[in-house]
């Protein structure tokens, strides 16, 4: 079973862009009625078309990266190597236990194209 298409209704806000790395990511925020953040990192960035704030994503697979559609910019995409999706509870950055992480991890996918 395919992991993709993955549609993910909540909004995210761009965190980071490396020109270095070229590793892009964007975070969604726990809030009243979510109990999760989810953190979305797409590895070896060739190209992209993006916002700094996405609603209702949709991320699929696309010849050579992804796909990054909401319903108000359907024609975005990310082409990249690779993608990560995580998703955690951690209320707490500053006491989290690097090695304990299995207690927090909700789901965790790692996705080469």
């Amino acid at each position: 079973m395919s992991d993709f298409p993955m549609r993910l209704p909540r909004e995210f806000f761009l965190r980071m862009f490396e020109p270095k790395t070229n590793t892009l990511s964007y975070r969604a925020e726990k809030g009243h009625e979510v109990s999760t953040h989810i953190d979305l990192m797409f590895g070896g960035v060739r190209e992209m078309k993006v916002q700094p704030k996405l609603h209702d994503v949709t991320v699929d697979l696309i010849d050579g990266g992804y796909s990054l559609s909401t319903p108000e910019f359907p024609d975005g995409y990310v082409l990249a190597d690779r993608f990560h999706y995580a998703e955690d509870d951690v209320d707490d950055w500053e006491t989290f236990d690097v090695l304990r992480i299995e207690e927090h991890d909700i789901k965790r996918i790692y996705h080469v194209q």
